[in-house]
């Protein structure tokens, strides 16, 4: 369970790095005016491996787990939004959206566990 576990949290934070790298390509060859689709690949498949394979009732309870899944979600938020033309705000509004919620509930989730460190870190 306790392998599940790190093994889950490995994969999180390489696909964040892996999209974080796609970014940093495209900002280094000029080419960001064009979606960093590989970037926004990985992101998603971070949040589908926390869906996946979170949903263990001890590793969907982790604020480790979660911390590392609220990272992709911000990072692919801000990819989004940084990338959404005008054109395509419209339709990406619900998404956009939803992404800003679950982000919130996450955030609200992770809060009280930080709370219980701060005192004796």
């Amino acid at each position: 369970m306790k392998d599940g576990h790190a093994a889950l949290i490995i994969l999180l934070q390489s696909l964040d790095g892996l999209a974080l790298l796609e970014i940093t390509k495209q900002e280094l060859q000029g080419v960001l005016e064009h979606r960093p689709v590989e970037a926004e690949n990985a992101l998603r498949q971070c949040i589908s491996a926390f869906k996946e394979f979170g949903t263990e009732r001890s590793m969907y309870d982790s604020p480790e787990v979660k911390v590392e899944y609220l990272s992709c979600l911000k990072h692919l938020l801000t990819l989004m939004i940084d990338s959404t033309t005008e054109e395509t705000q419209q339709s990406r509004g619900s998404t956009l959206q939803e992404l800003k919620d679950e982000i919130k509930r996450v955030e609200a989730e992770i809060l009280p566990y930080g709370k219980q460190k701060k005192p004796g870190s």
